[in-house]
């Protein structure tokens, strides 16, 4: 077809922009340092890693000390975060440095079918009446591979309930009864 470019032809054509130099004036190298352009030559192909495939996310379970029932349609992961705080001399350029502050990390919130089980919701009633203080517990989230073995943890630390929140009810709805806790801790550490 006249006009048509085909991929091969492009790319043994100069870049017009840069006519094969870098603003030095040096050959343009590509980020493992080979000069272009080059082309594969014919029979041999680019080398390939082996192909890891991600987790999927729908596969998990929660384990909390002392707590028999701990399985949730979903389980947040939570975030963390450092505070940054800004800071400058006297003698400083009229500009601020920035330093590390505290870190914090988000709740944790569960979400599970309402059943006749109650250990959560005695567990965040302990809260109520007596503080967080002995109420504390460690727990972890897990993911779990297709085949069910254990891929990823999360561990939390000195974790407790500080919000249960029943399903609303109605005559007219047609879904599940899910019940939410959300859940403070003082830290969380991944493990492989």
């Amino acid at each position: 077809m006249p006009g048509s470019t085909r991929c091969s032809d492009i790319s043994s054509q100069p870049n017009p922009y840069t006519n094969g130099r870098t603003a030095t004036g040096t050959p343009a190298q590509d980020i493992v340092g080979i000069t272009r352009p080059q082309r594969l030559t014919k029979g041999k192909s680019m080398p390939t890693g082996k192909r890891v495939d991600p987790y999927g996310r729908f596969r998990f379970r929660v384990v909390i000390d002392g707590i028999t029932v701990a399985a949730f349609s979903e389980a947040t992961i939570p975030d963390s975060s450092t505070d940054p705080i800004d800071y400058r001399e006297g003698i400083d350029p009229p500009s601020r440095r920035k330093v590390s502050g505290l870190n914090k990390s988000g709740l944790i919130t569960l979400k599970r079918g309402l059943t006749g089980s109650t250990d959560l919701y005695t567990w965040r009633k302990s809260v109520e009446q007596n503080g967080a203080a002995k109420a504390r517990k460690n727990m972890s989230l897990v993911l779990i591979d297709d085949e069910g073995s254990d891929k990823a943890r999360w561990n939390v630390f000195n974790a407790w309930p500080s919000k249960c929140d029943p399903s609303d009810l109605s005559a007219k709805g047609n879904e599940v009864a899910l019940e939410t806790f959300e859940i403070t801790h003082e830290g969380v550490v991944r493990e492989a």
